[in-house]
């Protein structure tokens, strides 16, 4: 089973996090909807080799609201800098998922000289005119629910209709995290991640540290090709496949993403350290 809870400290700023491990600081973006538990099957791994902060973005988990913010995945990232600062207080690595994706090259665009390399999981690039209404019609439609059911639908995107293992567990723990996410923390995540079609060509070609793009295989919105693009365009990116894998590739397909991740980030360090960066 994977672990479901994790217990949070609180930033100045309305930021919960999870903290364990020792080393260089790394944080941990988590989806849309979601929260710093999506990272679960990571946090042993990772916290080997590195201090990791696991936050809930605003409006998600445990962390304050928007206050009124109109929901930006630049405003997402301005609040992961600002976290940075109060908590970590030096560069930081930083690897987000979907929403967090975004966010996470947002904050390495505009903050380059506070992040020493990006990981972006199941990231968007330039969705089709079809892909993006259906994700702004899902976006919409989370203020339209209520009381009804916001995990169904994604779940059958992220693992199918007959998940099995530890795609089972995985969509378990999912669910209870969409069940419980606030409502309009959740929508206002949907939104900000369905206002754009993922980064832009001049933010990917400004990333001037390591960036690396992790796609599943099976994932029909987050595809490999936008992965492969991605990182076409940063200047040091490169992009890996995961496969048999969908949205929710961290969970489902943890051993690879795990080991891929270390190697990255010690590269990334490596790169850091010889350069004076660090």
């Amino acid at each position: 089973m994977i672990s479901t809870t994790l217990p949070r400290y609180s930033s100045t700023s309305g930021i919960a996090y999870y903290q364990t491990g020792m080393g260089r600081p790394l944080v941990l973006l988590h989806g849309v909807g979601l929260s710093a538990e999506s990272w679960a099957s990571q946090l042993a791994s990772l916290a080997n080799d590195h201090s990791i902060y696991a936050l809930d973005l605003p409006g998600h988990g445990h962390s304050a609201g928007l206050n009124g913010r109109a929901p930006t995945v630049a405003g997402f990232a301005d609040s992961v800098a600002q976290f940075a600062a109060e908590v970590v207080g030096a560069p930081v690595l930083v690897a987000g998922h979907s929403l967090g994706a975004l966010v996470a090259i947002d904050f390495a665009s505009r903050y380059a000289d506070r992040c020493l390399g990006v990981a972006a999981l199941a990231g968007v690039y330039e969705r089709s005119a079809a892909a993006s209404r259906a994700v702004q019609e899902r976006a919409a439609s989370l203020r339209d629910l209520a009381n009804g059911d916001v995990a169904a639908a994604p779940l059958l995107r992220w693992f199918g209709e007959t998940p099995r293992g530890i795609v089972f567990d995985a969509a378990s723990l999912c669910r209870r995290l969409l069940q419980e996410a606030d409502r309009d923390g959740y929508a206002a995540g949907y939104e900000a991640f369905a206002k754009v079609d993922g980064p832009s060509p001049s933010q990917l070609q400004s990333l001037s540290m390591p960036a690396l793009f992790l796609a599943g295989q099976d994932d029909p919105n987050s595809t490999p090709s936008m992965s492969d693009e991605m990182a076409r365009r940063a200047p040091s990116g490169q992009a890996l496949m995961v496969a048999g894998a969908r949205h929710m590739l961290q969970l489902t397909h943890p051993n690879i993403v795990n080991d891929t991740l270390r190697q990255f980030f010690a590269g990334c360090l490596h790169q850091a350290d010889t350069s004076g960066a660090g």
